[in-house]
């Protein structure tokens, strides 16, 4: 291209491996704590943009020319140095109008209501799709005539679409004599973009101007290392493409031949969810149900513990997974809490969400020795194990509350009124409930000693990471202070990265918002599912889940750790939604009530091909598959507790037993494929119901096709000449096909050079 500029030749893969996330700005300018850059210590300066900053904290503005810009760091006068990508956010003003209303709140407001003037908002927002709603004395207002979906709760919300550049650059990889060849493609000849070259944590080359074709070296150091990733970022002055990760095995491209996931390979992994009460009991010495008039056999404990999910990871049962989640350990109150109104049922601590103890186990769960015998056995079977961690509150009878009370937030508002529940309004400072007390994470001197105490199950246990529970709710300062502690005593101990995945519902921007350098490595992509239910259960469009996927790599990067999930605790099975069971306009009370009233079970077979398609369309995405325990057999439920019954070994039969394998053959295809680990994503068709989507690693293609439409359907029809002259259909990895076979209503199939699934 027209500049070229090549990068210092010294190399500080700070963080044994771990890999430094590009900055991803929400505005024109973003403040950044430079103390999350190096694992220990922090940089002497920073300079960006041609400007050199130093402290802590600094303000950085948004790339100059280009939507993309680097990051320089150095320590030690020069000789630690490491280089960040920075990704603008380009937004555009957009009028909403809603006549009548007097305020308006969606996922560009983190739902909170903001006052308007004669039913007219102006905003600036970035390329998208956003639900939202108008508001009057409380009762919901639509625009009349808006394109509305459902809200998951039995009501509505209008969608309001943001269009981007009339263009979306695509960058391709191919790797050939020794040398990649990067294409830029889908852009005007008239435009010129940058071009950004990393290597671990390192710029090695910057290209600006207007040619499309870079022939890229590997560098030298590659050779040195035995596992390393190249990426690559490109962008206009009004459009970023997709990035690239390419994985690199002694300075060269790891090969589907020579391709085996390890627990380093995160972006292979399928992730399994136990919720431990509710799933094995390998000790039936420390089972403790409480005798409770109103503590039900849905709300008691069952006993499940860690014994139990040792002995399953004996039998292989999570073998085919990378990683397991297991619920909350620490000590939980022996006694009843909460209360369910209709029916009145009272509640014991099963699922591990009401510390007394933020360090010791529950000996109900596990005890300590117990607990590393467990993690040392899924360890030696190549598993990553997760943590669920409560950060957000405690219970009443927890010790740190006993002895600081004023660590807490105000139960009640200054206009008198409770402050619970107030997910949105008051989201850093709401109580879950009048027993469980939030801790003022905000302030250093409750934040740090909190840190210390999650640091605890790394440092005794062995775990691999945490999923952070409730972290919409918790304040920056806990999670920097947390990871940078999890950087300095875990990771450059252990010579590997910790992983950390949070939980928020609301819009990409704020689920974004803690994801980042010094923050967490992902979150849980709930829009992106709760797309996927409208779409395969009930039957919304198919350009709505090209909507979807579009708006989270766009807002989370082509390559990201979101999670994408089955299911969870805290909403009906998939199952359940698909065969008409919970009804698209249940509320979400009524859904509750339901599972607390009902073990509901499977109205007809159909769900199973529903869910079978969901599950087709989760392997093939960006992101960590996340399997909600019983959702691989197709278990049934309403909302909690119903969705929380104790999971079902089998033996299983018909279609269930059909089902279990299909899932099984798509999770082994998701952890051996390299196209669906770390491919380009591009969606090649979509339709009202039909969708075909392209996952491409150095020119190794993995097609996914979903067909809900009554006439058969050929996707091979859709793609290059050069890919249907190509071998690449075997059925049941057996026998070849030529291209040709049809897709009938309701089937889903995954191809590609070397196989053929067609679930």
């Amino acid at each position: 291209m027209a500049a070229c500029q090549v990068s210092r030749s010294g190399l500080t893969n700070d963080g044994a491996g771990m890999l430094l996330p590009p900055l991803r700005m929400q505005g024109n300018g973003q403040v950044f704590d430079t103390r999350s850059l190096f694992m220990s210590g922090k940089p002497d300066a920073v300079q960006y943009n041609n400007q050199v900053f130093r402290g802590d904290s600094v303000l950085l503005p948004a790339p100059d020319d280009f939507l993309a810009g680097n990051l320089s760091a150095t320590k030690k006068n020069g000789k630690e140095q490491l280089d960040l990508p920075v990704l603008g956010s380009f937004s555009r003003e957009t009028v909403l109008e809603c006549p009548g209303a007097t305020h308006i709140k969606g996922e560009f407001n983190a739902w909170v209501p903001q006052a308007i003037e004669n039913g007219r908002l102006t905003l600036r927002l970035k390329p998208g799709t956003y639900a939202w709603q108008g508001l009057k004395n409380d009762s919901v207002i639509l625009p009349p005539g808006a394109a509305t979906v459902s809200n998951g709760m039995g009501g509505r919300n209008a969608l309001l679409k943001v269009a981007g550049a009339d263009y979306k650059p695509q960058l391709r990889a191919r790797f050939e004599n020794d040398s990649f060849s990067i294409l830029l493609e889908n852009l005007p000849a008239s435009l010129s973009a940058r071009i950004l070259v990393y290597w671990n944590n390192r710029l090695i080359q910057t290209y600006d101007g207007s040619e499309r074709l870079l022939q890229l070296p590997l560098p030298k150091e590659a050779g040195t290392a035995l596992y390393s990733q190249l990426r690559v970022f490109a962008a206009t002055s009004d459009a970023l493409a997709n990035d690239l990760l390419l994985p690199l095995y002694k300075g060269r491209p790891i090969e589907e031949r020579n391709w085996k996931p390890t627990r380093a390979n995160r972006h292979a992994m399928v992730m399994y969810f136990a919720m431990v009460d509710r799933f094995a009991d390998g000790n039936p010495a420390n089972n403790k149900p409480l005798k409770h008039p109103q503590v039900t056999a849905k709300t008691n404990f069952h006993g499940g513990d860690m014994d139990g999910i040792r002995e399953k990871a004996k039998s292989g049962f999570f073998d085919d997974y990378g990683a397991l989640w297991v619920s909350p350990l620490s000590r939980n109150p022996d006694s009843a809490w909460g209360l369910f109104s209709d029916p009145k049922v009272k509640f014991s601590a099963y699922h591990g969400y009401w510390p007394v103890s933020s360090t010791e186990p529950d000996l109900r769960f596990t005890s300590g020795p117990v607990l590393r015998k467990t993690l040392k056995t899924l360890h030696s079977r190549g598993l990553d194990i997760y943590l669920d961690y409560v950060a957000h509150h405690v219970h009443l009878e927890h010790p740190v509350y006993k002895a600081h009370p004023d660590w807490v937030t105000s139960l009640y508002l200054p206009d008198g009124s409770l402050n619970t529940e107030r997910w949105d309004d008051h989201r850093l400072t709401t109580w879950f409930d009048v027993f469980l007390p939030t801790l003022d994470l905000s302030r250093p001197e409750v934040a740090v000693p909190m840190a210390d105490s999650a640091l605890v199950w790394l440092q005794k246990y062995r775990f691999d990471g945490f999923r952070h529970d409730a972290t919409k709710h918790i304040p920056d300062l806990y999670t920097r202070t947390l990871t940078a502690k999890l950087r300095q005593e875990i990771t450059a101990n252990r010579k590997r990265p910790v992983f950390q995945i949070g939980e928020t519902y609301g819009s990409p921007a704020l689920i974004a918002s803690y994801v980042g350098p010094g923050l967490l490595d992902a979150q849980f992509d709930f829009n992106q599912y709760d797309a996927m239910v409208q779409v395969f259960a009930r039957n919304a469009s198919f350009l709505r889940l090209q909507d979807a996927l579009q708006s989270s790599l766009d807002m989370y990067g082509s390559h990201h750790l979101m999670g994408n999930i089955t299911g969870n605790q805290d909403k009906p099975r998939f199952m359940s939604l698909a065969d008409g069971s919970i009804p698209d306009n249940m509320p979400w009370d009524s859904t509750k009530r339901l599972g607390h009233e009902q073990t509901i079970g499977l109205k007809n077979d159909s769900a199973y091909a529903r869910f079978l398609q969901f599950y087709t369309w989760l392997m093939a995405m960006p992101g960590i598959p996340v399997v909600y325990y019983g959702d691989e057999i197709g278990m049934p439920g309403a909302n909690d507790p119903d969705n929380r019954r104790p999971m079902d070994f089998g033996p299983y039969s018909g279609k269930q037993a059909q089902f279990h394998r299909q899932v099984k053959e798509l999770v082994k295809l998701r952890r051996r494929n390299l196209a669906l680990a770390y491919g380009e994503t591009r969606i090649i068709h979509a339709s009202e119901n039909r969708i075909l989507l392209e996952r491409d690693y150095l020119g190794q293609r993995t097609y996914v096709a979903i067909n809900r439409d009554a006439a058969a359907w050929d996707p091979a029809t859709l793609l290059p000449r050069t890919d249907t002259n190509e071998v690449w259909w075997k059925g049941s990895m057996e026998t070849e096909k030529s291209p040709g076979t049809q897709i009938r209503s309701g089937e889903s199939i995954i191809f590609g050079q070397t196989f053929n699934i067609k679930p």
